[in-house]
């Protein structure tokens, strides 16, 4: 009678492994997309505080511009004007310590659409004159956002999002995520 194992058997382990190996790594991947979510909300939540602050002191909220992006005023954790960071600049130093940026930070933008389409991720900041239909004052009103890589996330906005007793902030057009988080102010 011989001792060991036969190839078959061999073959079932390694089998048994790969599948276990699998697995682990898609848990693995799946804890990592949950915790860049958590981050994202946890940036904006830190932001929201710094805007607040920012308009308890100045009256206003930051106003957005749109020497980065002339299609839309948009100010997005991606941008950089001639080399030099557009990111909500104002709330530097003085309001918030360090300006977060999206864990992942990418940005494939179409100027002419809403900031993200599908796989593209980056904090977005919007409070500009008009927009929406509306008749509105930059500084008055904010609107804070990010995608959600989790399309399972329960603190994902789907819309329309009431900006006042007037105006409504919906997100569409072609290729537009849904998977977007947004913070506004209260």
């Amino acid at each position: 009678m011989k001792k060991g194992f036969t190839l078959l058997e061999l073959l079932i382990v390694m089998v048994i492994i790969g599948f276990l190996i699998t697995m682990s790594g898609l848990a693995y991947q799946g804890s990592l997309v949950k915790a860049r979510d958590a981050r994202r909300k946890d940036d904006l939540r830190n932001i929201q505080v710094a805007l607040e602050t920012y308009k308890n002191v100045n009256g206003h909220y930051p106003d957005t511009d749109t020497r980065c992006r002339p299609a839309h005023n948009w100010k997005m954790s991606t941008d950089t004007c001639a080399g030099a960071p557009r990111w909500i600049s104002e709330l530097t130093s003085t309001y918030i310590k360090t300006l977060p940026i999206d864990p992942v930070n990418t940005d494939a933008l179409d100027a002419n659409i809403f900031p993200y389409t599908v796989g593209e991720f980056a904090y977005a900041y919007l409070s500009s004159t008009g927009g929406f239909g509306c008749d509105l004052t930059a500084g008055e009103y904010y609107i804070l956002t990010t995608h959600l890589e989790n399309p399972q996330d329960r603190e994902q906005s789907q819309g329309p999002f009431k900006i006042n007793d007037t105006c409504l902030f919906q997100m569409t057009g072609k290729g537009v995520s849904e998977d977007l988080y947004v913070l506004m102010n209260p």
